[in-house]
C-alpha cells in the first residue's frame, strides 16, 4: 500500500491522466506479487542472503509476470512493472538488465517509490532510514540508478506536504517534523546539479 501511495503521488507530480495514476497504482499494489512463490524465510533473514537465496528472491520479478500475464487487467501497465520494478537505469538491475531508455516512466516511478518504501521501513537486517537519509542517496543515484525526473517529482510532492498543498499526504506528518522546505530545495538544486554537471550558465 505504501509503495501504490508514493508512486501515485510521484505519478499525479509528474501531471500524469487520472487513467493512468490509477493504472500505476494498480500495478504497484501488485509490483511484488511474484514474492508468493519464494520461502518467506529469505525475507526473515538477517544474515546476508547466500547467492542462490538471492537468485530465488530475485526471481520473483519473473515469477510475478507470469502471474499477471495470466490475467485480464484494465491497466496495461501491470505487466511491465511487475517484471521489471528492479531495473535501473544504468542496467545494472533484473532480471533483463535493461537501460533507463528502454523501460516505460510507469516503471521507473514504481522503481522509486518501492525503493524509498523499502528504505524508510525497518527491515530484519536493519532498522529503517530517515526520509532525508533515503532523499539523499536517490538524489546521490540519479540518474546513473533512477530516472532524476522521477526522484525530483519525489521531492517536489514531499516539499508540498511540507508546505500542507498536497491532496494527498505521501508520509504521516510525524515522519517529516525534521525537515524543511529549504532540506528538500537544497537537494532539489543537487540533483539539478548533478545533470548539468554544476555549470553555471549567465545571460
Amino acid at each position: 500500500m505504501h509503495v501504490a501511495r508514493f508512486s501515485a503521488g510521484i505519478a499525479t507530480t509528474l501531471g500524469m491522466s487520472e487513467e493512468e495514476v490509477a493504472g500505476i497504482r494498480a500495478a504497484a499494489h501488485l509490483h511484488d506479487i511474484g514474492k508468493v512463490t519464494v520461502d518467506k524465510q529469505f525475507f526473515a533473514k538477517a544474515s546476508t542472503l547466500r547467492p542462490e537465496e538471492f537468485r530465488a528472491i530475485a526471481d520473483h520479478t519473473v515469477m510475478g509476470h507470469q502471474i499477471v500475464s495470466s490475467a485480464r487487467f484494465p491497466w496495461p501497465q501491470v505487466p511491465e512493472v511487475v517484471r521489471w520494478h528492479h531495473e535501473r537505469a544504468d542496467g545494472s538491475g533484473y532480471p533483463d538488465r535493461l537501460h533507463n531508455d528502454e523501460l516505460p516512466l510507469s516503471v521507473r516511478i514504481v522503481a522509486v517509490g518501492d525503493t524509498f518504501d523499502a528504505m524508510t521501513s525497518d527491515r530484519p537486517y536493519r532498522q529503517s532510514n530517515s526520509v532525508m537519509s533515503v532523499c539523499h542517496e536517490l538524489v546521490r543515484l540519479s540518474p546513473s540508478k533512477f530516472d532524476s525526473s522521477v526522484v525530483q517529482a519525489l521531492l517536489v510532492h514531499l516539499r508540498r506536504d511540507l508546505e500542507n498543498k498536497s491532496a494527498t499526504r505521501l508520509l504521516p506528518q510525524q515522519k517529516t517534523t525534521q525537515i524543511t522546505v529549504a532540506d528538500i530545495d537544497r537537494l532539489s538544486c543537487d540533483l539539478v546539479g548533478r545533470l548539468t554537471g554544476h555549470r553555471v550558465y549567465s545571460a
